[in-house]
């Protein structure tokens, strides 16, 4: 897969959104849904069959319905391969902690044009802030 600096397709919208939520201290797969991306089900359900194949993504779960199939995210995880492909596409430092990250992925989707993610980043900085915080 390669990241066409101007413009996202689907497929590295949910893997940038995996990568995102994967920074977490505790995951949460479920987070990661075609309405928190901003695509439809059935593109969302053939980036993670094709994710999956590719090996950047593991543990997901595949539930044959009516008329597709569907993917159960919650013990989705992002695969060693995955995690450094990002990583060398965003120019990322694998050192970074999960919030330079994070920071370094917002900013490097806002250059290819893919507004949703300052959202999607912005939701996870400040779930790993508050955590960070401990209990009130």
């Amino acid at each position: 897969m390669n990241l066409d600096m101007t413009k996202l397709d689907a497929k590295q919208k949910v893997l940038l959104a995996i990568y995102t939520e994967y920074q977490k201290d505790i995951p949460d797969m479920t987070n990661v849904t075609p309405e928190s991306i901003g695509i439809s089900r059935s593109a969302f359900n053939v980036a993670i069959s094709k994710l999956s194949n590719e090996g950047l993504i593991d543990k997901v779960i595949a539930v044959s319905g009516d008329n597709e199939v569907e993917y159960l995210m919650h013990k989705a995880m992002m695969s060693r391969e995955g995690i450094s492909f990002v990583e060398s596409k965003a120019s990322i430092e694998p050192t970074d902690n999960g919030n330079q990250k994070i920071k370094k992925l917002m900013e490097e989707c806002l250059k290819w044009g893919w507004e949703q993610a300052k959202d999607i980043c912005a939701k996870a900085l400040a779930e790993m802030a508050k955590g960070t915080m401990g209990p009130s």
